[in-house]
């Protein structure tokens, strides 16, 4: 899993405390196959796995849980959407919040919470 959502990465730009990039799944996937056969759409669950793996790669930090998600579209292989995770302080912990965009429209946003 790991695997296929780091290649689905590109175009990583990174400032102070917010990184932007592009995030793309090739349709020949595995993760494709039971989600949905001739349907296909991207699993939240890899959408969540962009965001963590960005997060993890950038900023760093033990992942504590997902705090958050709202899937308002569909995601499909094949097309390019704009990734955009930005990391603030909040308490003890740090909040990641993930926004995936196709072009203006909100696709997903997900906050993930890390100690």
């Amino acid at each position: 899993m790991m695997e296929t959502i780091s290649q689905s990465i590109s175009e990583v730009v990174k400032t102070d405390n917010t990184i932007h990039a592009i995030m793309e799944f090739k349709a020949t996937d595995p993760i494709f196959a039971g989600h949905f056969p001739n349907n296909a759409i991207i699993p939240a669950v890899y959408q969540i796995g962009v965001c963590r793996n960005i997060v993890e790669r950038f900023f760093g930090g033990k992942f504590s849980c997902l705090q958050r998600s709202r899937f308002s579209a569909v995601c499909r292989p094949e097309i390019r959407y704009a990734v955009s995770v930005t990391v603030t302080a909040q308490d003890n912990k740090t909040l990641a919040t993930c926004s995936i965009k196709l072009e203006a429209a909100m696709q997903s946003k997900i906050v993930l919470v890390y100690e």
